[in-house]
Formats: C-alpha cells, sequence, structure tokens
C-alpha cells in the first residue's frame, strides 16, 4: 500500500484518533520536558538570589505568563499535526507575541532615550537565547519521541510546533535564574531563543519524525 493510500484511510476511518488523544499522548513528555529544562536551569545557571523580591513585582510575571500563553496556543496546532489530512490553525500564535511586542514597545516609549538600550540587552544578552535553546533540547527530544507514537504527515511543520513548545517550556525555566525583568528584553532575547528552538524543531522533525 502507498503512503498516499495509507493517509487516507486513516483520515476517513471511522472511530479515529479522538481529538483529545493527541495532547493526552504529549502531556507526559510536556511536563516531563518541563522538569528536565528546570533541573537544566538548576544545574548549568542557579537560581537568582533575588527570585524571592522579584516575584513580589507585577512586571515579574509577564515572561512567565508569556511562555504559558504562547505554549497554550502551540498546543492545538500540535495536536492537529499529529494526525493525518488535519489542518492546524497557526495565527493564534502570534496573539502573545503581538502582546509581548506591544508592552515592550510601550515600555521602550515611555523610557527615556538613554536607557532604552539597557532595556534591550540587559546585562545577559549574550547567554540568553543560547541558553533557552540548550534547555529547550530535552523536551524537544521528548516531544518528537511522542510524536513518534501518533501520524505526522507534515514533518517539517510538527518538529517546528514541537520545537516551539519545547523553547516555551525552556524560557519558563529560564525564568527562575534571569534576573531581567524588562518587557523589551524578553521580547527580543526570549522571542530568538524560542525562534532558535522552533527552528531546531524543523530540522529534526523530518529526520526523527519520518516513517
Amino acid at each position: 500500500m502507498k503512503t498516499d493510500e495509507l493517509i487516507t484511510l486513516l483520515a476517513a476511518r471511522e472511530g479515529g484518533v479522538a481529538p483529545a488523544r493527541p495532547l493526552a499522548r504529549v502531556a507526559p513528555a510536556l511536563a516531563a520536558g518541563f522538569v528536565l529544562a528546570l533541573l537544566g536551569v538548576l544545574a548549568l545557571f542557579g537560581v537568582n538570589p533575588e527570585l524571592a523580591s522579584d516575584a513580589s513585582l507585577g512586571h515579574f510575571w509577564a515572561r512567565p505568563l508569556f511562555a504559558l500563553a504562547l505554549l497554550a496556543a502551540v498546543l492545538p496546532a500540535l495536536a492537529a499535526c499529529s494526525r493525518p489530512a488535519t489542518s492546524a490553525r497557526l495565527w493564534p500564535l502570534a496573539l502573545p507575541l503581538l502582546a509581548l511586542w506591544l508592552g515592550a514597545a510601550l515600555q521602550l516609549v515611555s523610557a527615556p532615550a538613554g536607557e532604552r538600550g539597557a532595556l534591550l540587552l540587559g546585562n545577559s544578552w549574550q547567554s540568553c537565547a543560547a541558553s533557552i535553546l540548550l534547555l529547550s533540547l530535552p523536551p524537544l527530544a521528548l516531544l518528537l519521541a511522542a510524536l513518534r507514537a501518533l501520524a505526522p504527515t507534515r514533518l517539517a511543520l510538527a518538529g517546528a510546533l514541537a520545537g516551539l513548545a519545547s523553547g516555551c517550556l525552556a524560557a519558563l525555566a529560564y525564568t527562575v535564574h534571569c534576573p531581567e525583568l524588562a518587557l523589551p528584553f524578553a521580547a527580543l532575547w526570549y522571542v530568538l531563543g524560542i525562534v532558535l528552538s522552533t527552528l531546531a524543531g524543523a530540522w529534526f522533525g523530518p529526520r526523527v519524525l519520518a516513517w
């Protein structure tokens, strides 16, 4: 039987994979991936000594809320891509990004001109994106392994969405260490780290998920 015929049969079969099943299959990978990313933060970077005081500030929560919102937006698309002949809606991914960029732009505009560079670069711009990429690799491996048990056919897209979800988990874990609270910093370097993780997933997807 040809692959195209198999895909058609799987898509048309009654009693196929239930909509909630793909998310149920990847949920353990997501949970374990976050734990591994958090352990990576603790082992490689340590906890920010000012974490308790920073957490009392309202703007501290912008970064974890952004990571969680983007993760929530990518999961339905990832579930759709794990099944054959199912379209994935990608436009919701733009909403958390637009919200973060809008907040960052407002913070930049309201800051004195001499302070805008510091808001963008902070003290750790050299390592932030690379650290998020590094932390995303264990969750990405777990998510790709979970997807192999399903039936993705758009392998690069499925891998990219898995990388995006992994980048969100890594960014969420990294907030335990990162002392940078400015929205422009997160809008640039956190997003870059997540983009790098997405590109890594797009590269690994066809190589790992091929039937």
